[in-house]
């Protein structure tokens, strides 16, 4: 287990996201605290058990608060199910 601190987390977060991938668990310090294990999701089962909605939803979210917001998002989800 890697330990890694919320700073570098968000400067570093496609690296670990790869690191991830490739099946490497995280030990998450926060205030030299050890907060949480980040650790690789099993993907086959939990993209079976989401919706489609649900993953344009995350998807969307994951653009960030800039992009669009509930309304609008609220709107665009409206139109595709026309």
């Amino acid at each position: 287990m890697i330990a890694i601190s919320v700073r570098e987390l968000r400067e570093n977060f496609p690296e670990v996201a790869t690191r991830l991938k490739n099946k490497e668990t995280f030990l998450l310090i926060y205030n030299s605290v050890p907060i949480a294990e980040i650790r690789p999701t099993q993907m086959i089962q939990t993209f079976a058990e989401a919706t489609e909605k649900d993953v344009e939803i995350a998807n969307i979210q994951d653009v960030g608060e800039d992009f669009l917001d509930k309304e609008e998002l609220k709107y665009y989800l409206s139109l595709k199910r026309k």
